[in-house]
């Protein structure tokens, strides 16, 4: 697997990005989803992007995510 230089999978921060959501919080900005997960917000930009091309997470008009549909 894949291990960025702080030795933490990609597999594992996709996973801190969809940590960020619960029931009190089921839309965020990226900022907020970098900010709750402890990612660069680079990175958060990259990996959101990722699972919302899976349909793991979707983008509303107001730019903000949810999570999506597959989950």
């Amino acid at each position: 697997m894949a291990r960025g230089s702080a030795g933490e999978s990609v597999l594992h921060k996709h996973l801190r990005i969809l940590e960020t959501f619960d029931a009190w919080h089921p839309f965020l900005t990226l900022s907020e989803i970098a900010d709750a997960s402890g990612l660069p917000r680079s990175s958060a930009h990259r990996l959101v992007g990722e699972l919302e091309r899976e349909g793991l997470l979707e983008r509303l008009p107001d730019r903000t995510y949810r999570l999506g549909v597959r989950l």
